[in-house]
């Protein structure tokens, strides 16, 4: 623990999704969390270099080579490694987000969550990215509202999907209560094109308007018109870090 943390600002947690990867059951994402209010970030990983981790380059092989990172929900990770005696490496793999990313309760508590994915294997993870957003568009509606869809060519995305079987820890993670999509341009100038071209998908394919949120839209896709509930996508734009994120049920209050 960092000096003046408690339990309560730590969790653990083992994921069946991360930056576009699914993990199998019996081979679950290890994930610790550290929610704060003071920006402690490089002090933490300063703290596991003093206990003997290194900082992943590029070429390993190589200290003055590139530092690794890859950029996930628009935030750069940061790997940290040590040799193990079977040849692999354990791998500490850090990332700060502000805390209204998430949807778990009393997130407005703090004002950062450190995340620390602790994985074995040859090479740290990188992110995964599709251009097909059937899959995701199955997870938001019945049957009778699915569509296929898939990005054009300038535009990428990443999901991470509900977990089917999930436990209130889950839940509280605030990602994988509901399966979000985080899509990016190629350019952020063009991030307001991508953003109208994603609200135009959902209009051509029966969604209708239902309000404005505090940081996005809601669109609804009814089988009947009389019916009271649909199925929600909330779509936000995020101008800082560069993308459009839709989360396949409303928001939340928060959002």
């Amino acid at each position: 623990k960092l000096d003046g943390t408690y339990d309560y600002n730590y969790q653990l947690y083992r994921l069946s999704s991360y930056a576009g990867h699914i993990f199998t059951e019996d081979n679950k994402l290890t994930v610790a969390t550290m929610d704060l209010n003071t920006d402690r970030f490089q002090e933490l990983r300063t703290a596991y270099r003093e206990i003997g981790y290194k900082q992943y380059r590029e070429d390993i092989n190589d200290s003055t080579s590139k530092v690794y990172s890859y950029v996930t929900r628009g935030v750069s990770h940061y790997v940290y490694y040590k040799e193990n005696e079977n040849g692999k490496y354990t791998f500490l793999d850090f990332a700060q987000y502000p805390t209204s990313d998430y949807t778990f309760v009393n997130h407005s508590s703090f004002s950062y969550r450190v995340e620390i994915l602790i994985y074995e294997g040859n090479e740290p993870m990188s992110t995964l990215y599709t251009d097909d957003l059937t899959n995701f568009i199955s997870l938001c509606v019945s049957e009778v509202g699915r569509f296929e869809w898939k990005l054009p060519s300038q535009y990428k995305a990443e999901i991470y999907y509900q977990d089917e079987n999930s436990q209130s820890k889950i839940i509280d993670y605030g990602y994988t209560f509901n399966t979000d999509a985080f899509i990016y341009p190629s350019s952020i100038s063009d991030l307001d094109n991508l953003y109208n071209y994603c609200i135009s998908v959902f209009e051509q394919n029966g969604f209708e308007f239902s309000y404005t949120g505090k940081k996005g839209v809601c669109y609804v896709y009814k089988k009947d018109p009389n019916e009271q509930y649909g199925f929600a996508v909330y779509i936000m734009k995020d101008s800082s870090r560069g993308f459009v994120r839709i989360i396949n049920s409303i928001g939340g209050i928060d959002f």
